[in-house]
């Protein structure tokens, strides 16, 4: 894969930048876990490859169906990978060049711009770039150097939570976190009001397979963990729970609200 040519399929993941092959081959494993996106195309967008290669080298090749060469921020090169077609893009930064966590803000600003309805991940190897997401609508971000030393602190404190760390953030196997896509206001307990304490006692009692953490109030929002049993849970509201795979709440609303109303009878 020399990066000619155009992409015309649709519904693909877009995945812009290599930082190293090894970093890329392991977003590409944990691709291959997730059931959102394990099944989809992806297709991959730099403007260079590691090494100054000329083209995808075989092992990572075998992974993708497309690569398209140029400058992800030009639009031109959105077009070639039929970013208007596209499910979602994930976009890649390297704390060795900072300069990329701007590049790809652009990129992903321009996404948001010409196709709002796509998905926009990415990584920042600044943290202060984060704050910058939202003024351009991107979706969501995560900080590399605030996740790294942040863990670091806490393994010095209690060492081996990286390992728990490593459970939680792997799709491969074990638990994951999730957000729950369906907010308490499309449950049909709309209009009835219940406290996250009455939620949490509800799915201990039913058995259900999950752990509930805590609320996300609003898309993009800083979810709050923990909050006190009494408070009373909004028709905004996403639950943030603790799983070894996604639950569908709004399947399993109706027996929640029937063992609400039983324990509080």
């Amino acid at each position: 894969m020399k990066g000619e040519g155009k992409y015309l399929g649709n519904g693909h993941l877009i995945i812009v930048n290599v930082p190293s092959y090894a970093e890329t081959t392991e977003l590409l494993k944990e691709l291959d876990h997730s059931p959102d996106f394990k099944d989809i195309p992806r297709v991959l967008v730099a403007s260079y490859l590691p090494n100054q290669d000329k083209e995808i080298p075989h092992f990572l090749a075998k992974r993708i169906d497309a690569f398209i060469l140029g400058l992800p921020s030009a639009l031109e090169t959105l077009q070639r990978a039929n970013a208007a077609q596209s499910k979602a893009c994930v976009l890649t930064s390297s704390a060795a060049d900072p300069a990329m966590d701007d590049t790809n803000t652009l990129t992903a600003g321009l996404i948001e711009k010409y196709w709002s309805q796509v998905v926009t991940v990415m990584t920042c190897s600044r943290a202060e770039t984060l704050n910058n997401l939202s003024t351009f609508g991107i979706d969501g971000g995560i900080s590399t150097t605030d996740l790294q030393m942040g863990l670091l602190v806490q393994e010095l404190e209690d060492p081996g939570l990286y390992q728990v760390y490593s459970e939680l953030s792997s799709n491969a196997e074990g638990n994951q976190i999730y957000i729950s896509r369906s907010p308490i206001g499309s449950w049909e307990s709309a209009g009835r009001e219940f406290s996250f304490g009455n939620l949490k006692v509800a799915a201990i009692e039913l058995n259900f397979p999950v752990e509930i953490l805590g609320l996300q109030k609003k898309a993009g929002e800083k979810p709050i963990l923990n909050p006190e049993n009494t408070q009373m849970l909004a028709p905004t509201d996403h639950l943030v729970y603790l799983s070894k795979k996604r639950f569908d709440w709004l399947k399993n609303n109706g027996e929640i609200i029937q063992q609400i109303k039983k324990s509080s009878g």
